[in-house]
């Protein structure tokens, strides 16, 4: 299935995945996705930084800006992509 997707990629009829940014379009409420984002530091402890995770959007926006769950309000996401499908051994069925 992974060199039929690679085919697909290759050939325009699936597009391969990008980063998408919020102020283009949001996911899905509720919908888990890879996030982009930057966090903009609380202490030395916890500097300023760039990052990834698995995160979702709420739903919510505060001051224009979309809230994504489990990040606190110190991180801005910057962008999102959808997740990958799981990992498959070959000849496992779908």
């Amino acid at each position: 299935m992974d060199n039929i997707k690679a085919d697909f990629y290759k050939a325009g009829v699936m597009p391969f995945p990008r980063w998408i940014s919020v102020t283009e379009r949001l996911p899905e409420v509720d919908e888990n996705v890879l996030v982009s984002y930057h966090f903009r530091g609380e202490s030395e402890f916890f500097p300023p930084h760039d990052g990834v995770t698995i995160s979702y959007w709420t739903g919510v926006k505060n001051h224009n800006i979309p809230h994504f769950g489990d990040l606190g309000d110190a991180s801005t996401v910057l962008a999102w992509m959808p997740l990958p499908e799981p990992y498959r051994e070959e000849g496992d069925a779908e």
